[in-house]
């Protein structure tokens, strides 16, 4: 029993520690929670696909309806604008 426990305690912290170090986008994540807070917004649509997002559940900053990355929040006040999830943009190729 305890080296079962000793076990399971060993994979948390090295699934811990691999999350760190690559950088999953915690930070982006942590950053747009910020704005949310901030702006008094608990949900918001995305802007790529249009459906509604909780952003207190998301877990990386990525729109869970169409996997596109999201970088920042649109408040959008107003009684007819609802708050957007803006994508991240597309780089264009220069000539």
């Amino acid at each position: 029993d305890l080296d079962e426990r000793l076990t399971t305690v060993a994979w948390v912290v090295s699934d811990l520690r691999e999350a760190y170090e690559s950088g999953t986008g915690t930070a982006a994540l942590e950053e747009l929670k910020r704005e949310a807070a901030a702006a008094d917004v608990s949900r918001a649509n995305c802007e790529n696909c249009g459906e509604g997002v909780e952003i207190g559940l998301l877990t990386e900053p990525a729109c869970p309806h169409c996997d596109t990355t999201v970088t920042t929040l649109d408040p959008r006040s107003g009684f007819f604008r609802k708050p957007r999830l803006l994508v991240a943009s597309q780089l264009e190729s220069g000539e």
